[in-house]
């Protein structure tokens, strides 16, 4: 995960920059070291989501391939040792079949920093919500109105809007 290397080479990286560019305040560099840990942190976690998709992306492929109407020998006894991917043979080295400890979805919070970050919650007229069930759709439509957005909308099902 974050070890001590990373957050020292990071600090390193930010103070060089400070120096270098004198007209930082130490509280922007300070901002830009927790925004960066916080990338290695997401790239990270994405890595461990790689190797459970690449995990599940085996067992698929060796399902289907044993399912052929006139399967090969290497279709019906497949290397368990090696994955084909894109015609290269990978060996595998792990095997994870779940990860519990985390989300690929950000909450509702990082989702509304986001969009206070990317641009003015004034320019944005119209905020369309299709994901989840639809309690969490209504508790993230108050969060988002409560933050100052407006047009907030949960479309229904084979619903048309005109934009």
């Amino acid at each position: 995960m974050i070890n001590r290397v990373l957050i020292r080479l990071k600090v390193v990286q930010i103070v060089y920059a400070y120096y270098k560019n004198s007209g930082k305040s130490l509280k922007a560099a300070e901002d830009e070291v927790f925004f960066s840990l916080s990338k290695a942190y997401d790239l990270y976690n994405y890595m461990l989501l790689l190797i459970v998709g690449i995990t599940h992306y085996a067992a698929d492929r060796i399902s289907f391939l044993s399912m052929k109407i006139r399967p090969t020998e290497s279709d019906r006894n497949p290397n368990l040792k090696f994955v084909s991917i894109f015609g290269y043979d990978h060996r595998i080295r792990a095997q994870i079949s779940k990860i519990e400890g985390f989300s690929g979805h950000g909450d509702y919070c990082e989702m509304i920093d986001y969009f206070k970050a990317s641009q003015d919650v004034g320019l944005i007229r119209n905020t369309f919500i299709v994901h989840g069930d639809s309690s969490a759709q209504e508790a993230y439509k108050n969060h988002l109105q409560n933050a100052g957005f407006v047009g907030v909308h949960i479309p229904q099902k084979g619903e048309c809007v005109l934009l």
